[in-house]
Order: C-alpha cells, then structure tokens, then sequence
C-alpha cells in the first residue's frame, strides 16, 4: 500500500529483463529503437515512452465509467518496468490519479492501443471530475491501433491486440482473461474483498503492456529500418509512406507486387499504385499499371477509363482510347451502368475525332 497525500491505494511493481520475450520477438527491440517523430511527433522515443493500459468498470466509456486498474510501462536500465495502481474501492480514486500524475512528466510520449478512443478520454474525464489538469495533454501520444490498422491490414484476422500478438509475435496467452469479463471480476471483488479474484486481469495487464512495447518494437524496425518480415507489409508500407513521401510509396507498391499477394492485395496495390504515379505525374508508369490491372481475371473499370484518358490526351492514340472505351461500355452494361452515360459520351467524342469533325 503507497500513502499518496491523496489518500492510498495499492501499488505493484514488476520487473522484466530486455530479454524477455513474447513470442519470437524480444523488449530489448523497442528499447533500442531510435526517435520516430513521423509516427508520434518529435521528441518521441520509444526507449523513453510510456506504455498504458487501463481495466475499467464498463466498456462504454462515460462519466459512470472509473479506471480501477492503471498500468503503465518504461524501461528503466537494463528492464521494463511495468506498475500498476489499483483502487480497492472507489474512494480511492484520488491516489490512483495522483499516482498516474507523478509518471507522466518523466515520459518523451504515451503509447497505447485504442487509447485515443478509450483510455485517454476517459482519464482526462476522471482528472477532470476530480478538478485537476490532466498531465496527459502535452505529451505526444501513439496509438497503435490505427497504425496496426494501416500496416497490417490484409496479414491479421482481425485488430485485437490478441491477434496481433499471435501473428506478428507469435505469442499465444495461457488462461488469459476475455476483456469483457474483467469489470463483472471487479465487482465480484467488491462484494466478496476477494483479491485474488483478480489475479488473473492483473497479468491480463500487464500482458498488454508487455505486448505494446514489443509491438512498439517490431513497429519501428518494419517503419524506421524497412525490415519486412510479411509481403503484405510492404502494402502496409505503402499505405504508412502515402501522404508522407509519395517516392517512397510507389517503391513499397512495386516491392508488394514483386511478391506473392491474394487477388483483393494485388488490386488494392494496382489501384492505389496507378492513382500515386498519376499525381506525381509519371504517365508511362502509371499506364504499365493500369495496363497490368485492366488485363486482370476479373476486369475493373477504373483502369480502363484511366487508360482511355491517357491515351487519348497524351498518347494521341484515338483509336487505342476508343477500343478501350468500347471494352469498358460492355463491362459498365453488365454492372450497375452508373458510369453508362459519362462512356458514351466519351465514345461518341472519340468518334467525332477519329471522323476529323470538331469536337466543342
């Protein structure tokens, strides 16, 4: 038990060496890893973040939710540390935060999963019910979720950290506790003073914790090093680069298509692909492109009509653009026919063209 000022709550402190691994991969990754200011702003540091997770009264959120368990995780040396704060009643609240409180200056960053969608707003709503600031707002946050979202989409089932554990760690938990049952365990522990009905979330968090810094790892040598382990990475990479160095996008494209890829992989590579080199204005690669994808087992009209714009316009190859145009009306007709009207009159320009008459 920790005296706060705040009144006490019950504190655990344990420590894991850097070799530690879960699955295949091991903290000492995360540790070492270098700055990456394009995934949580400058000044974050994987080595010098830290991780969260909280276990809750209710999964909904809301001024009736309370955080009775906080974890939080840093390395500390030659270890990961991971602590956790725990109320043993709902009095106890004060010293819990004020236990959160006293970590967060010392950190370059927070890292979580889902916590921009749960975990933060719902401390900052229990600093300020209990009329404090909250500490967390200046510190650059990384929520791996949506950066789990964009880099591994195609190569995980789904984006429960469970999942992800198991396929890019290759760790699978013993006896963990299902997320929805821990605040029913709570309450259970309220009404018998029970602690050891909880011994089982109390691994469950720190399994989190443990997981997110590796993850954190394995996160930084796929974006900061290029180190692929998966060909659907490099869709992922390309995902991560767009919008940031549009270059670099077009190279992880073209490394996924060199590479064994599902059906639904390949056509969301060649879609995304031909839409980056149009922008950046390379028109003979972009054409290889929509060429390759027009050419698919199952045609698709989007290639086929950036074809026709290409040929026409900047090939000046009439009669190429209006074969392609035919071959589209013929694929809009046995579709939805959306696009029916804007074809024709694509077809009916061309022709006009090709016959030598003017074209307003």
């Amino acid at each position: 038990m920790v005296e706060t000022g705040e009144g006490s709550c019950l504190f655990l402190r344990r420590r894991y060496p850097l070799g530690h691994r879960q699955g295949r991969i091991g903290l000492g990754l995360a540790a070492g890893a270098s700055s990456l200011p394009l995934v949580a702003g400058p000044g974050f540091t994987p080595g010098a973040a830290i991780y969260l997770d909280t276990e809750t009264t209710g999964l909904a959120g809301g001024t009736g939710t309370y955080p009775f368990l906080i974890g939080v995780g840093r390395f500390t040396g030659e270890a990961f540390e991971v602590e956790q704060f725990f109320m043993r009643d709902f009095h106890e609240e004060p010293a819990l935060l004020e236990m959160l409180a006293r970590r967060l200056p010392e950190a370059s960053g927070l890292v979580t999963y889902n916590g921009r969608g749960f975990d933060l707003p719902l401390l900052e709503t229990r600093f300020v019910l209990a009329r404090r600031p909250w500490p967390g707002q200046a510190l650059p946050h990384l929520d791996l979720l949506p950066l789990a979202r964009r880099l591994w989409r195609g190569l995980v089932p789904d984006f429960r950290l469970g999942s992800l554990e198991a396929v890019l760690l290759g760790h699978e938990r013993d006896d963990d506790v299902p997320g929805a049952m821990i605040p029913q365990l709570y309450f259970r522990y309220l009404r018998e003073q029970d602690l050891s009905v909880l011994e089982g979330v109390f691994e469950h968090n720190a399994q989190d914790l443990l997981s997110l810094a590796v993850l954190m790892g394995r996160l930084a040598t796929l974006v900061g090093q290029g180190k692929v382990e998966h060909p659907e990475e490099w869709v992922g990479l390309g995902r991560f680069w767009e919008g940031r160095d549009w270059d670099r996008s077009a190279a992880c494209y073209r490394e996924a298509l060199a590479r064994s890829l599902s059906p639904n992989q390949a056509l969301e590579v060649r879609q995304r692909l031909g839409r980056l080199l149009r922008r950046l204005g390379r028109w003979e690669e972009a054409r290889e492109v929509w060429s390759a994808w027009a050419a698919q087992e199952i045609p698709s009209l989007e290639p086929m009509e950036e074809l026709a714009k290409y040929l026409e316009h900047r090939a000046r190859d009439l009669e190429a653009a209006r074969q392609i145009v035919v071959r589209a009306l013929a694929l809009a007709e046995s579709n939805d026919g959306s696009t029916l009207p804007s074809l024709h009159h694509r077809l009916h320009r061309l022709e006009c063209r090709l016959a030598g008459h003017r074209w307003y």
